[in-house]
């Protein structure tokens, strides 16, 4: 009996598992594939989320760096009693919130920036025939510029405007270069340079020229009809003359897409996408003037009672903040923006941000501030 009870046992273990070693495998199976399963999706999702957050951050910094690279430049070259970051266009419109909205609900800014990098430095205006003339005269008897070269006119208020360069000639000590004036009205418009040769420019209208250069009365006095440059006003008096470049900088919606956009005056004026995804640009300036707080705009550069310059009022230091975001909305770590009080904009795609911020002291205030008096304020 114990034989045969032994041979039926083994009999029965030959044919197959039981219910519970069935079900011990099948959840041991279910756990192993599920980890297998989970790891291959966060895989696929970091191989999603990667490149995302890659191409934000290098586009981010690469604007950034860009941007500071310019304002770091600003005012090189050019006089220190100019307006090197514009404040307002010639209509008047600030360029604070200027831009279309972020996300964020707040305006974008745009930027504008002036330097001259030809080693030319400002020239000397010695005298113009008359406000409604298209001619300057420079204390200079040669200089590089050459017909159809856009050049800045500087008034002795730091308020500037562009021409573009007709026509060139030397005016000698003699009669001037022009048969219908004398002498001494020549040296009169250009007092303390007598007895020498003065370049003369031109700048009529019509053709490619009317571009830059206004009809009318008062042309030299006019703001461009470009648009570059601020309104001279009733206060005109031009002072230098400089070859410099215009930089600005703003945010603009392609097809929803937002790219910054760089134009160069010297590069042909033209507006160029630098860098897509940035969705917000805000610039801030301070000058000792106006106290340590940034502000929205930069401080006109003003001159005191006795015409010297106000020291304070020039800018020390610029901040520029830049908002990246991702191309993919929904992907892992995406959040939606936040508006200025820090509430979440839910009706906004959520996406990967960042946000990039720097810090500036432009290089002209740095050289100006060495030529500065001992008495004066530039730091605060």
């Amino acid at each position: 009996m114990k034989g045969r009870e032994r041979d039926m046992a083994l009999k029965g273990r030959a044919a197959g598992f039981t219910l519970i070693e069935l079900l011990i495998a099948m959840v041991m199976t279910l756990i192993i594939g599920g980890a297998i399963v989970s790891m291959l999706i966060g895989g696929e999702t970091m191989f999603k989320v990667q490149p995302e957050v890659s191409d934000m951050q290098q586009n981010g910094r690469a604007a950034l760096d860009m941007i500071m690279r310019d304002v770091a430049s600003a005012g090189s070259g050019v006089p220190p009693t100019m307006q090197v970051f514009t404040r307002a266009d010639t209509d008047g419109t600030l360029l604070d919130g200027m831009g279309p909205m972020a996300p964020s609900g707040q305006n974008t800014d745009e930027l504008e920036i002036l330097y001259d990098d030809s080693g030319l430095g400002a020239l000397t205006i010695c005298g113009i025939p008359g406000v409604s003339s298209t001619n300057i005269r420079l204390a200079s008897a040669s200089t590089p510029i050459v017909e159809n070269q856009l050049v800045t006119i500087i008034m002795a208020d730091g308020s500037w405007t562009v021409r573009q360069v007709t026509n060139k000639g030397v005016m000698s000590s003699d009669d001037c270069g022009n048969g219908s004036e004398t002498t001494q009205s020549c040296t009169t418009q250009c007092q303390g340079h007598e007895g020498r040769d003065h370049e003369q420019l031109t700048f009529n209208s019509g053709g490619p020229a009317g571009d830059y250069n206004p009809t009318g009365n008062s042309r030299i006095c006019q703001p461009s009809p470009s648009g570059l440059g601020t309104d001279p006003g009733a206060g005109c008096s031009p002072e230098y003359l400089v070859m410099n470049d215009i930089i600005r900088y703003r945010i603009q919606l392609i097809d929803g897409v937002p790219y910054l956009q760089r134009r160069s005056l010297m590069e042909g004026n033209e507006w160029r996408s630098v860098a897509r995804g940035i969705e917000d640009l805000q610039v801030e300036y301070r000058a000792s003037a106006a106290g340590s707080s940034l502000l929205d705009s930069p401080v006109l550069v003003a001159r005191n009672a006795d015409n010297t310059l106000n020291w304070g009022t020039l800018t020390t230091e610029v901040q520029v903040s830049l908002s990246a975001r991702s191309e993919m909305p929904n992907v892992k770590g995406a959040v939606h923006p936040v508006d200025v009080n820090g509430d979440p904009v839910t009706n906004a795609p959520a996406r990967l941000r960042a946000t990039f911020v720097s810090h500036a002291a432009p290089r002209a205030t740095l050289y100006a501030a060495t030529q500065a008096p001992a008495s004066a304020t530039v730091w605060e």
